[in-house]
């Protein structure tokens, strides 16, 4: 069995500006893939260079074992939604649907925009204009797009955009359902949070480059991501008494450091032991929570390192 998904070597250069690039990975049935970054890191460049919108200048990108460009009825096995425009505004919601249907060939076509148009909770405006949408219908209304075929294969670039708490739970619960049913699914977002909710696997990119790609466990375990506790001292304890707690933390192999608002974090520490250390020395703790390393720490954490970088360059 094969990836449904791979990308080896991707490279895009441009004559002005950085390079995006290469770009390794491979997305499997069942899986989610989430590629994370800020804005403008080269998600979306990535995304078109697999989709075959926009020509690599170096390596390749197969969709079932064939370059996008060479698939038959490609819109059959990929459902493709990378925001924009949706075409003419003054059709409804509806009536966008069937014309994409229309357009792949695809049978039974008002049933398909019946189910589509419900699944996307779009069936409250059946006679709504698109161009009378708000900014979480239109992104509704492009899922329901990518949805028309029933393809093995969905890849959506920032669908959070717009989407209100509801919306957003809306869009966690389908793309995980589309995973238990054997579906690969690719999106691209800034919304870190978001994409640790529902991805299985995460490819990182930050100023063009890769900078991790694997299960999403690995990879926040590879970026230095441990559970901990974090803590904070009473209000009237000196500095002497936090030295003394902080510093046998240290001994017993916790990494400390200092958060905003009087807050401390113990990498490698559980609570209880923290809570015993502090015990010990009669320091009085008034917070004391066990966490665990999100993705949102690996990410601060690449950022923090490539500027660190940077300023000694």
């Amino acid at each position: 069995m094969n990836a449904a998904v791979e990308a080896r070597g991707l490279v895009k250069r441009y004559a002005s500006g950085p390079t995006v690039g290469p770009i390794d990975f491979e997305a499997w049935p069942g899986q989610v893939l989430a590629v994370a970054g800020s804005n403008g890191a080269g998600k979306s460049t990535t995304l078109r260079m697999v989709l075959g919108l926009s020509a690599p200048s170096q390596g390749r990108a197969l969709i079932m074992e064939r370059p996008y460009r060479l698939l038959e009825q490609p819109g059959l096995h990929v459902g493709v939604f990378l925001g924009g425009r949706l075409g003419d505004e003054s059709m409804t919601g509806g009536e966008y649907l069937t014309f994409m249907a229309g357009m792949m060939g695809l049978p039974d076509v008002r049933r398909r925009v019946r189910r589509v148009m419900h699944d996307c909770g779009l069936d409250r405006w059946p006679k709504a204009r698109i161009k009378g949408y708000s900014t979480g219908m239109r992104q509704r209304l492009g899922v329901a797009g990518a949805m028309l075929a029933d393809a093995p294969i969905i890849v959506l670039d920032e669908p959070f955009n717009g989407l209100d708490i509801a919306g957003r739970l809306w869009l966690h619960d389908l793309l995980q359902r589309w995973a238990s049913a054997g579906r690969t699914v690719i999106l691209a977002a800034h919304e870190i949070d978001e994409l640790q909710r529902m991805a299985t696997h995460v490819l990182i990119i930050m100023h063009g480059r890769q900078m991790a790609y694997g299960p999403l466990e690995q990879v926040i375990a590879n970026g230095g991501g441990e559970s901990g506790t974090v803590f904070r001292f009473a209000p009237d304890v000196n500095e002497t008494g936090k030295a003394l707690v902080l510093d046998d933390l240290t001994a017993m192999g916790a990494d400390v450091r200092s958060l905003e608002n009087g807050l401390y974090l113990a990498r490698r520490m559980d609570a209880a032991d923290v809570f015993s250390v502090s015990a010990r020395h009669d320091v009085p703790l008034v917070r004391l929570d066990h966490v665990e390393p999100t993705l949102r720490d690996v990410m601060i954490g690449m950022i923090c390192r490539s500027s660190e970088k940077e300023g000694t360059s």
